[in-house]
């Protein structure tokens, strides 16, 4: 899996309050500084929004994996995962106006799925694709100057940073060191060790097996002596 080093922001506050269930939140019940989950198709001007809702919520889910492949098959068409105009980022924050904008937006969709809403011919600060999310030529949400997206069928991750209202020192919650976000072809958002980390640990198996081996082999030697 190709591993592409994107920083999704949380601007403001620690968002880890909350008593909400850890489902995903449905529309017209997001509160500010839920984390939204957002996917675009360049080419066919759809978005899908998806409320994972404040940070200790979004971090059970992701543990256990959301399944968003109907809504994924609905917006985009059943080729979604293979379509290499599809991408995906997520973003939060406690007080910026093209955030709060498009979580009010995400409340009063007249296209609600089963796990998110749809948003067709996007544009605006209400929409994903209207905050410029790949920051071409700008800045992503008016804040952020690096993508924040990765792409579905090229298999890239997101990693996911926390940073305050100064935009000072950033916090990674995902990152190869602890996990990194990832969408499976049959539409799975979840936390997966970064690739390297399943090499590493493979190695490690390894350099035990000769160890085992070795010391066996040693072991027998000196029986035979």
């Amino acid at each position: 899996m190709k591993k592409t080093l994107l920083a999704a922001l949380l601007a403001g506050a620690v968002m880890t309050s909350g008593t909400r269930a850890a489902t995903v939140v449905t529309s017209g019940n997001a509160a500010v500084g839920d984390i939204i989950l957002g996917f675009q198709d360049t080419v066919k001007n759809i978005d899908y929004l998806v409320d994972l809702g404040p940070l200790n919520n979004l971090q059970t889910l992701l543990s256990t994996g959301v399944n968003l492949g109907s809504d994924l098959t609905t917006a985009f068409g059943a080729s979604w995962a293979s379509d290499s105009n599809l991408y995906f980022g997520l973003f939060a924050s406690t007080t910026l106006q093209h955030y709060t904008t498009m979580e009010g937006a995400f409340n009063t969709s007249l296209s609600v799925l089963s796990q998110g809403v749809q948003i067709t011919s996007p544009s605006g600060f209400g929409s994903w694709t209207g905050n410029n999310p790949t920051a071409t030529a700008g800045t992503s949400f008016a804040v952020y100057n690096q993508s924040l997206e990765a792409g579905v069928a090229a298999n890239q991750t997101l990693d996911f940073y926390q940073t305050g209202n100064s935009g000072g020192s950033s916090q990674a919650i995902y990152n190869a060191a602890n996990g990194v976000i990832s969408l499976s072809s049959s539409g799975v958002i979840s936390v997966v060790p970064e690739p390297s980390t399943y090499a590493l640990a493979g190695l490690g198996a390894l350099l035990l097996v000769i160890a085992y081996r070795r010391n066996t082999k040693n072991a027998k030697n000196a029986t035979n002596a």
